[in-house]
């Protein structure tokens, strides 16, 4: 379960027990480290995706959508991927929007590039990322926080809309096959 920005508080973590759900993403905590955190108060567990910062705007998820937000290019995005893999982190989590980098020519090229690489070593499934992993279990008040967004506003260098589209998606754009939006509201 994700919410707008990665954000997530204690409530979060109460409704996604209720609803039996195991795992919640977060904004990153780590740098480009990603981790997962388990709140020795609930069954569920959060994610916590690397986190990258990028001029001005501050720190941001390793997301194409986060990037564009902020003012990013794809090679701007090329670039952070790199410096990413560079620093050798044991697990990394790069966020896309489908929107963006699932339908934009230059952003989905950046992905093939630097993903196809030796640089990256794939895990096969979820599980097989989990048992690679130290999960970090605290009580909930210790676990840290990333609370900051600064690009609530997106301020990108180009619109999504101006980007060519991935040949072969154009019918997708105006049809959506999701006919309706599901609202979920905690209280």
């Amino acid at each position: 379960m994700a919410s707008r920005y990665f954000a997530y508080d204690e409530n979060t973590l109460k409704a996604a027990d209720a609803l039996g759900i195991q795992y919640i993403l977060a904004r990153g905590t780590l740098g480009e480290e990603a981790v997962v955190y388990a709140p020795e108060e609930y069954k569920v567990k959060i994610i916590s995706v690397s986190n990258v910062p990028f001029e001005e705007m501050g720190k941001g998820s390793l997301c194409d959508y986060s990037l564009w937000a902020r003012g990013a290019t794809p090679e701007d995005f090329e670039e952070v991927l790199n410096w990413c893999l560079d620093n050798n982190p044991k697990n990394m989590i790069l966020v896309s929007h489908a929107y963006l980098g699932g339908t934009r020519l230059a952003w989905w090229q950046k992905y093939e590039q630097v993903l196809g690489s030796d640089k990256v070593i794939w895990r096969r499934t979820f599980d097989e990322w989990l048992k690679n992993l130290e999960v970090l279990e605290m009580p909930f008040s210790e676990i840290p926080q990333n609370r900051e967004v600064q690009y609530t506003v997106p301020q990108p260098a180009k619109a999504i809309e101006d980007y060519e589209p991935i040949p072969g998606l154009e019918q997708y754009y105006e049809e959506s096959p999701i006919k309706e939006t599901i609202e979920l509201k905690c209280f």
